[in-house]
Order: structure tokens, then sequence, then C-alpha cells
């Protein structure tokens, strides 16, 4: 699997320049902070849906500061997020919910498109393409545990959120950069919060069960895991 998965990584890197277009094919603007969801909208203006988005926008510092510059990033993806982030179609938009990025203008860094292209720089394109495979082994692995607890009728509440404490430190500690630590936390951490949560074992695990084969399933509809 790993095998298949670098090379629809290295696919998606050698296709930089998509559909003749040497602009960015996604325009990104902020939205008012009174518009009913605040954040950034997306308009696809390429002839194909748009499966994912790298933004990034400048951050105010402050004055007392030393640090000259910073930034903040932003993933739109409908392979690791299918719930909220849906493919973009042409001429259609979408909304990313973020904290309003003030004066500063979003800037599209790479663009992947459902039939395989891409825009961009390689090193944007190849982040996207890498992050989808953190997602995998992310979610495979909390998924072959969540397996594992369903079967077992000695499991406690207590003892499956230790374990997912533990995973998700262990995974992090050796994850290979922030991307990776992200992704671990954005599977593992609802899991955790569940977990306190009042509801019943049985229900926690069924339900965190089905959110993660969705996500799985969703990676694997734009070639992720095959």
């Amino acid at each position: 699997m790993e095998s298949r998965v670098q090379a629809i990584a290295l696919l998606l890197l050698g296709c930089a320049l998509a559909h003749g277009q040497t602009v960015a094919p996604v325009t990104a603007s902020t939205l008012p902070a009174s518009a009913a969801i605040p954040g950034i909208s997306l308009a696809n203006t390429a002839p194909v849906p748009v499966s994912a988005v790298l933004l990034q926008w400048s951050l105010p510092v402050p004055a007392a500061s030393r640090v000259s510059r910073a930034s903040a990033i932003k993933f739109y993806d409908a392979a690791t997020e299918p719930l909220a982030a849906k493919p973009i179609p042409p001429h259609g938009s979408a909304t990313v919910p973020v904290a309003a990025p003030g004066q500063s203008v979003p800037q599209v860094l790479a663009v992947l498109f459902t039939d395989g292209t891409s825009w961009g720089d390689a090193a944007s394109v190849g982040r996207l393409a890498q992050r989808r495979v953190y997602m995998l082994q992310a979610l495979t692995s909390s998924l072959a545990d969540l397996n594992a607890a369903a079967t077992s009728p000695a499991v406690t509440k207590a003892a499956l959120l230790g374990q997912f404490q533990s995973a998700e430190s262990a995974e992090q500690a050796t994850a290979a950069d922030g991307d990776q630590k992200a992704c671990i936390h954005s599977v593992r951490g609802p899991a955790l919060v569940n977990l306190q949560g009042p509801a019943a074992l049985s229900g926690v695990i069924s339900h965190e069960i089905s959110q993660a084969q969705s996500r799985l399933a969703a990676l694997k509809a734009y070639g992720v895991g095959q």
C-alpha cells in the first residue's frame, strides 16, 4: 500500500500546472465578519471540480514583537474532511470557516483536482498529497484500536481513554512534521473528547468507527490507500 501511496504523491508532483493555467485556478477572498459563516470564500475558475486547496495568509504582528512576519495556513480537502469540505464544482464556490485573516489577502498555494491533476509549486502540491497519506495512517491506526475494543468484553471506558491518550502521544512523538501531528490529533482528539463524555462506551466506539470508515472511504475515492 505504501508504494501505491508514494506513486500517487509523485503523480501529483508531476502535474504542477494543470489545465493550462499559470495563475491560481481558485480565487480566495475574506468574507466580512457579518457574513452568515465568516471565513474565506473559495471560487473555482477551472473547468473541473477542485478537491483540495492549500491556503496561506499573513498574521498581524504586535509592534513590540521581534518577529518580522508570521503566517497561517489552512487545508480545505474533501478527501480528508469529507463532512466539512466538498468538491468545488467548476464556477462553484465554498466557504472555509476560519477566524478572519484581517486585512491580509489569502493566497492559494496549491490546488488538487478531482481528475488527479494539480496546480501549484511542487512543494505545496506535495504537502497536500502527503497530508492525505498522514491522514490515512492516522485513521488506520485509530480504527484498528477501535475494532479491537469493539470485540473485547473486558474493555472499559477508562481503559480505552488511556489507550487512546498513550497512542496519540506515541504517534505524535514519532511524527515527521507538524502536518502529521495535526492529522493524528484530528483523528484521536474527537475520540478522546467523546470517551470523557456521558455517552455509553458502545455508542462511542460505534460512532468513532463509523466516522473513521467514512473518512477512509473518502480517501479511497481519491485513490489514497488502494
